[in-house]
């Protein structure tokens, strides 16, 4: 979701090649299908546009003025087209998130998700200012993990801690509040407590595959391996992270002798 959000960024910034490394990364390692079928489109789309750019010195032709003398039709084409691709983007953030969280992001309204909106084309101000005025009774724990995620990329890494917490704690069965406080203790070198963040996500049963696939990551990063070996090889039965795990266990078992095990 994240490699998404940075393809859909670059292609606004007109950076093609960014782009097609972020959605290469998709296609590499995701498996949800919606994801997929996402970045196949926007795939199709940078190879299309790259074929038509005109050559330098090329005037390309009119297609509207062919169309309609005043252009309207097009432009109403051309409006709708980025309606849907907008309404799109937040459709499939909310699909792709985890347990009971998408039908709980979509019945907080469309306010809401113009907030979100915002907030995946990157205009975070804007996304922050639509999420102050919302009323009173939207005030729980999505509306703050939001929130505590815009302050997180401002850079303001204590109003997001402190967000997030308070989110977990209005709704301990949210991941979401947990993964973020996993990436911003990562993040800001506090590995330690991230980790005990994954292990009582484990415990309590939150998005435990992935915890256990975090837990794995930050022993590495601890350079505890022989625990980073024990929590990848739990997931070698996992039919959405077996490949992952695998992945970083075999050069782990090969870096402490195991080489039969790899």
């Amino acid at each position: 979701r994240l490699n998404l959000a940075e393809a859909e960024y670059a292609i606004s910034s007109g950076d093609r090649k960014k782009a097609g490394e972020h959605l290469g990364i998709i296609m590499e390692l995701a498996d949800d299908p919606a994801l997929r079928e996402h970045a196949e489109r926007l795939l199709r789309e940078l190879d299309s546009g790259a074929s038509e750019q005109a050559p330098p010195g090329e005037v390309p032709a009119c297609a509207s003025c062919e169309e309609s003398e005043d252009g309207t039709e097009d432009e109403e084409h051309d409006g709708t087209d980025k309606a849907i691709a907008r309404e799109d983007r937040v459709a499939l953030y909310f699909h792709t998130l985890p347990g009971n969280l998408p039908d709980r992001y979509a019945a907080m309204g469309e306010e809401f998700a113009r907030g979100c909106l915002f907030s995946l084309e990157g205009d975070r101000e804007a996304a922050l200012r639509v999420f102050e005025t919302l009323p009173p009774d939207k005030e729980n724990d999505i509306l703050i993990y939001e929130k505590a995620i815009i302050h997180f990329h401002a850079g303001d890494n204590g109003a997001c801690e402190k967000l997030l917490l308070k989110a977990r704690e209005q709704n301990p069965a949210n991941p979401l509040c947990g993964i973020g406080l996993v990436q911003l203790y990562t993040e800001t070198g506090r590995a330690h407590e991230a980790l005990q963040v994954v292990e009582r996500m484990i415990a309590d049963g939150l998005e435990a595959e992935q915890a256990r696939l975090m837990q794995g990551e930050l022993h590495s990063l601890l350079k505890d391996d022989s625990n980073a070996v024990e929590s990848y090889s739990r997931l070698l039965d996992s039919p959405r992270y077996a490949k992952e795990a695998a992945e970083r266990l075999v050069p782990l078992l090969q870096g402490l002798g195991r080489t039969q095990e790899a």
